[in-house]
Formats: structure tokens, sequence, C-alpha cells
């Protein structure tokens, strides 16, 4: 998918940036996104894993050097609501506080 920022916007992002997706042949879920090469930084390509059982999301991964993964883990509850991330990345690890979601919604 290509985006398009107008010279006139004077933000120094003006051209034609080119998203790329890709989505699960059996349930349409996303499974990648791949960011362009821009201001600096390098593309990158961020993979979504999902648990078999559930199709709930468990795990983010990138082909970034120095990245490898930024969420290793991710627990729901019964009803699927996400409680508690691991998160990771290959110089650091740490876990996000558990999240109690709230009676009633």
């Amino acid at each position: 998918m290509n985006y398009v920022i107008p010279a006139n916007e004077g933000s120094g992002l003006a051209g034609i940036w080119n998203y790329r997706y890709g989505y699960a042949t059996y349930d349409g879920s996303p499974t990648t996104i791949t960011y362009p090469l821009s201001g600096g930084l390098l593309s990158e390509l961020v993979e979504t894993r999902y648990d078999s059982t559930t199709g709930l999301p468990t795990e983010l991964s990138s082909n970034l050097t120095g990245v490898g993964q930024y969420v290793i883990g991710q627990d729901y509850t019964r009803y699927g609501e996400p409680t508690l991330t691991t998160r990771q990345t290959d110089s650091d690890l740490y876990v996000q506080p558990t999240t109690t979601p709230s009676p009633g919604g």
C-alpha cells in the first residue's frame, strides 16, 4: 500500500511511502507488515505469531539486528483479554505488569 505525502506539507516527509502487509490464508489475520526505508531508519519486517489453539497473538518479532523480538509471550484471561505481556529485544528483557480487566468491561 502506498501513502503519498505531498511536498506542500513541508514536513520533510514528502514522497511515496510503500508499506507491505501480509495476511494468513486461513482466516485473514494480519501476519506481517513491512515498514519502508525512511528518515535514516532501516526498512523493517514485523511479524505477528498466533497461538495454534486460541488464535490469539502471542509473539511479535522483527528482522532488525539487535531487536529480534518485541514480544516473546502474551497471556490472556479465559475471555481472551490480555493480562501479562513479556517483552524482549536481543539486548534486554522486561515484563509489563499484569493487567487486570475491570468488572463490567
